[in-house]
């Protein structure tokens, strides 16, 4: 593809902007009947011109101040610019707007053409030269070629043309590589083909066939042709301007001021967090929360401005600010804007987004402004790590980083892999996640443990169920790498499969169950072979605390020494022995299966001499897999995961149904 460049041809009214552009291109931009009439420009004009180098295409925008909004609106997304001064009246106020403006949008290339140099003698034109240098001291334009022209004679034609091939030769692509984006500035049907919208691309490529989305309205089409320079092309880019034929939408429903786009890359909100600049020549300064005009792309709206590190903006100082609109706009981070007073339209100065965004802010919030000035100044990497400090609770995708900090999707891409090999940010799956903001999660985890250890020192270890829901906010992702890093780390342990505990912690009962624990234990041994029944305990103990009972009970059970092997379904009956006769009870039933192949019904009062209670310690081996009952009532050996009590039913004293407290 041929190099291209958008330049805009800007000045005051009359000086002579459209009959520089019909002498290059042979092309009369006042098309209009009105413009005709009135011998001025209207509307904004667009032509090319073919050079060695590639394609010019120019802008002509209107010099009447009557007509300045459109002026603003055509010359957002132009890379060069031509500053158009007449010999005959020189400097004039449209002259400085125009130059205001086209500062404002960022151009860093132009020309500077003194036109109808036909119409002054020899004395004058010096003057007019001199005046020309003048206004553009320090800016864009200091060192720009200064060029004669008439358009009646042709003098400066070729030393214009051959500047303008300079600044096109030497034009590196700009904001190729970002997502998709054309302001429209123009909409109209066209027979046998629908629906075709213009503009200037301000960043990416499209090509026939892409999927495109509408901005703010969010239709989704096609592009079925386009058209760049009268010529049919399959591709358009940054820095061209092009006629795209949509193949669904009606004209009707696009309006001059949307945006095409790429679908799902532009930020959308009703925010636009900014820097602005006032300029010098402004006589009022600019109050906090005055409603402004603001231009962007095509489109120029009404928002409300927000100082966030002061309450007036002076005329030639920068600032920090929200501008709060009423409705969504769409836009890419990075990209300027133009402000303007209400009524008449005077322009104000310019600025750069540096964040569309959907939260309102506070005014006068250093943390904000701190923010603001990082991304404005900062380097790549340090704006991409404050990005993702303002996300605490999911990690980001990386077009969105690249959407934010205004890069390139490969070159975020790049820049991501290597803040990940310098552990400054954690991949997780295809997203991003400040590696600090991690760390003071787990450190977060453990303190959780921790203090949990201190409330529950009786308790085998935290539930991973519990440390889920503490952190409940996070993304879903996030949490699950989070808990499976907890598992790994070497200052927890975990227990079992949903448990985890600090590293070295072992349970244990406060001294004041100590007593009632070992009065337990010993109860329950002196007692044997009988089960003994939480009542009985409760009776012996002389009628104490039944939740301490019940606590050491199931901290008991948790440590593998104590088994219940029956809790009524109705009534509050429960049966307790020692894991260490639970242990005997097993290998004697194993012996005589193994021996007899089955337990009969009859048999069972052999193995297990304690009465009709054995039924509930038999249930029991059948519940945690040990044994298998068939339909005689005997039993065989069932294929046994554990011979420790281990299985389905096993007391767990924090299980739904299974808890003694």
């Amino acid at each position: 593809m041929t190099r291209s460049l958008i330049v805009g041809v800007a000045g005051h009214v009359d000086h002579g902007k459209t009959s520089l552009v019909k002498a290059l291109t042979g092309v009369d931009l006042d098309r209009e009947p009105e413009e005709k009439r009135r011998g001025l420009t209207i509307n904004v004009g667009h032509t090319t011109l073919d050079l060695d180098s590639g394609t010019i295409f120019f802008v002509d925008v209107p010099g009447h101040q009557a007509y300045l909004h459109n002026t603003v609106r055509g010359l957002w997304g132009i890379e060069a610019a031509i500053l158009v001064i007449a010999a005959d009246e020189g400097v004039m106020p449209q002259t400085l707007e125009h130059l205001s403006v086209i500062e404002a949008i960022g151009v860093s290339k132009g020309i500077v053409v003194i036109t109808k140099v036909d119409l002054v003698d020899e004395e004058i034109l010096p003057l007019a030269e001199e005046e020309a240098r003048r206004l553009v001291k320090d800016t864009f334009l200091n060192d720009a070629p200064i060029i004669h022209f008439s358009s009646s004679t042709g003098t400066g034609r070729l030393e214009l043309t051959r500047a303008l091939e300079s600044i096109l030769s030497g034009n590196s692509p700009s904001h190729e590589d970002r997502p998709f984006m054309m302001p429209v500035d123009g909409v109209f049907p066209v027979a046998g083909y629908g629906t075709v919208v213009t503009g200037s691309i301000a960043s990416g490529r499209i090509c026939t066939d892409s999927e495109i989305e509408i901005y703010p309205c969010h239709v989704l089409d096609k592009v079925r042709c386009i058209q760049t320079g009268r010529r049919w092309t399959d591709s358009v880019k940054a820095g061209m301007r092009a006629g795209i034929n949509l193949r669904r939408i009606s004209h009707t429903q696009i309006k001059k001021g949307m945006v095409l786009g790429q679908p799902g890359r532009l930020a959308q909100g009703r925010f636009f967090n900014a820097e602005i600049r006032l300029r010098d020549y402004v006589k009022q300064p600019l109050k906090n929360y005055s409603t402004i005009r603001v231009f962007c792309g095509s489109s120029h709206k009404l928002a409300r401005l927000v100082l966030m590190d002061r309450e007036v903006l002076m005329p030639g100082d920068r600032g920090f600010c929200q501008l709060r609109f009423k409705d969504e706009v769409a836009a890419l981070s990075f990209f300027p804007l133009v402000i303007a007073s209400l009524s008449p339209v005077r322009i104000l100065g310019g600025g750069l987004i540096l964040e569309v965004s959907r939260r309102k802010w506070r005014t006068r919030d250093q943390e904000r402004v701190d923010y603001l000035r990082l991304l404005s100044q900062g380097e790549a990497p340090d704006i991409v790590l404050t990005i993702l400090e303002e996300s605490y609770t999911t990690p980001i995708e990386l077009e969105k980083i690249a959407i934010t900090s205004g890069r390139s999707l490969q070159e975020t891409k790049d820049l991501m892999m290597q803040l990940v090999k310098k552990h400054k940010v954690l991949c997780i799956g295809e997203r991003f996640y400040l590696r600090r903001h991690f760390e003071a999660l787990i450190q977060t985890a453990i303190d959780m443990v921790s203090d949990f250890h201190q409330s529950h020192p009786d308790h085998l270890g935290i539930s991973l169920e519990e440390i889920r829901n503490r952190f409940s906010t996070l993304d879903g992702q996030l949490k699950d790498v989070l808990l499976e890093t907890l598992r790994q780390d070497k200052k927890l342990e975990p227990v079992g499969s949903d448990r985890l505990r600090l590293a070295g912690f072992r349970p244990h009962l406060p001294k004041n169950l100590l007593e009632i624990s070992h009065y337990i234990v010993s109860l329950l041994e002196k007692m044997e072979p009988k089960p003994v029944t939480l009542s009985n305990i409760l009776e012996r103990l002389g009628s104490p605390n039944e939740a301490d009972v019940r606590r050491v009970l199931s901290f008991l059970i948790r440590t593998d020494k104590v088994v219940r092997i029956f809790h009524a379904k109705k009534g509050n009956r429960e049966e307790f022995i020692t894991t260490e006769y639970l242990e005997r009870i097993k290998r004697d039933v194993e012996k005589h299966i193994c021996s007899n192949g089955r337990l009969t019904f009859d048999d069972t009062a052999k193995v297990i001499p304690i009465g009709r209670v054995r039924f509930n310690i038999l249930d029991y081996l059948d519940s945690i897999g040990f044994t298998r009952r068939l339909n005689d009532m005997s039993r065989v050996m069932n294929e046994p995961k554990s011979l420790s009590g281990r299985g389905p039913h096993r007391f767990s004293g924090e299980k739904k149904g299974h808890s003694l407290q």
